[in-house]
């Protein structure tokens, strides 16, 4: 009994996995084998119609495209930025050290809606303060996130 014992700590997370993670993917993927009018709420069994219309999308090759270029340009330079911070807050620097540790942490305490609103605040036009800076050297207004060629640039960068 005593060896089973630890594995009985790990039933209630797995009972929280099995009902939030995979019922909702193996019902999801049943239902993608269906198709339903949102008036009659009949649903079709159409084997793989929804796959194929989803190939035959013309967004579909552009979303791909922009996926990869973000999975590439982020994980690689995050993964870089992580491994520096780590080197740098397992070095003896003194008070440097705490202060270094106090700025990490400081995103955390950010919710994610105002870091949102604090982005696009940042990429404004008008009154953003990265074109403020830019004019400053000349560069004409670049409208971040409005402009097809930026706008991926401008989510990387947040």
């Amino acid at each position: 009994m005593s060896k089973a014992k630890p594995y009985f700590y790990l039933v209630p997370s797995l009972i929280f996995l099995a009902i939030f993670t995979y019922f909702p993917i193996m019902y999801s993927t049943y239902l993608s084998f269906f198709r339903q009018n949102v008036f009659t709420l009949e649903p079709v069994f159409d084997w793989f119609y929804n796959y194929i219309a989803v190939f035959e999308e013309p967004v579909f090759r552009i979303v791909v495209r922009n996926t990869v270029v973000y999975a590439l340009g982020t994980i690689p330079i995050t993964m870089f930025l992580a491994l520096m911070t780590a080197v740098l807050l397992n070095e003896n620097l003194g008070w440097i050290r705490d202060i270094y540790r106090v700025a990490c942490f400081y995103p955390t305490m950010i919710p994610m809606a105002a870091a949102g609103m604090l982005a696009v605040w940042l990429f404004n036009p008008g009154i953003g303060l990265i074109n403020h800076y830019l004019k400053q050297f000349g560069v004409p207004t670049i409208e971040w996130l409005y402009d097809m060629k930026w706008a991926l640039p401008a989510i990387m960068i947040t």
